[in-house]
């Protein structure tokens, strides 16, 4: 697994998450269900416009996803993201020498508009700190317990690899090689932070190590593997470092090989 196949776990976590009523048949709590999943460049980056993500190339990665700007059809004029906000920002790498794997720590933090009552009749706009403390934890805490839920495939043909919701199977040649739960720290220390950045924000913070495969062996014939990335239309017969075709994705199978699309995948480590 490598850091954009987490965030996409981690984005589709958050897409899917289900909606949460005040009651059976009531309005939904819209501040107990995640809207929008971002990786950040620093945790200033809540200080910006739109979280720093430019569209419409957002739409083709995975470091960002927005439940408002989907609901609008993802046109580049109507970039915007609702709270709460699921984030993690990237910090630093540990390798051991001749080891399949490495390290990686990054910050991870579900955060939300603060909690004062605002006069209204709703959940959200009467809970207190300690509910939106609550809130905060239970979102988190749900996302990342499904996340550990997938699991890693690699397509014993080409080495390509892909992650895969629980219970979702993917033919040969593909293989399933290892749970996301093996290679997440099973402790995390969470801090809640109040009244921060221009939004008037709180949140839970704390850090995260994903163990990473540390590819150090490349095919000696890497022209010949067909991975490669991308910019620009891509249709059946392109190539880059070799064919691609029709129904080849970025983070599976299906077919967005049409138009201009950014298709990134991780083959050229055959051998991890």
């Amino acid at each position: 697994m490598n850091e954009l196949l987490f965030y996409a776990i981690l984005a589709n976590v958050v897409r899917a998450f289900p909606a949460v009523y005040e009651f059976e048949g009531g309005p939904e709590s819209t501040c107990r269900r995640p809207n929008t999943f971002a990786v950040l460049t620093d945790i200033a980056d809540l200080n910006t416009g739109n979280l720093l993500k430019a569209s419409p190339r957002y739409q083709q990665l995975p470091v960002f996803y927005s439940r408002k700007w989907e609901n609008a059809g993802f046109a580049p004029s109507a970039l915007a993201f609702d709270y709460p906000l699921l984030a993690v920002v990237p910090q630093s790498y540990t390798a051991v020498a001749k080891d399949r794997y490495l390290d990686w720590t990054l910050d991870i933090a579900l955060i939300d508009q603060n909690a004062y009552p605002k006069g209204g009749a709703s959940y959200c706009e009467n809970r207190t700190y300690e509910e939106h403390m609550t809130d905060c934890r239970v979102m988190l805490m749900r996302c990342l317990n499904q996340a550990r839920r997938f699991s890693v495939w690699a397509n014993e043909a080409s080495g390509q690899r892909q992650v895969l919701p629980p219970g979702a199977t993917a033919p040969s040649p593909w293989i399933e090689l290892e749970l996301v739960d093996d290679l997440i720290s099973p402790r995390i220390t969470l801090q809640y932070i109040r009244d921060a950045y221009q939004d008037n924000l709180s949140g839970l913070f704390g850090s995260l190590t994903v163990s990473l495969e540390d590819c150090r062996i490349l095919e000696p014939n890497m022209i010949s593997l067909p991975q490669a990335v991308v910019f620009g239309p891509v249709t059946d017969g392109d190539t880059a470092f070799g064919p691609i075709t029709d129904g080849d994705t970025a983070f599976g199978t299906g077919s967005h090989l049409q138009g201009d699309k950014f298709y990134i995948t991780d083959n050229l480590c055959r051998q991890c």
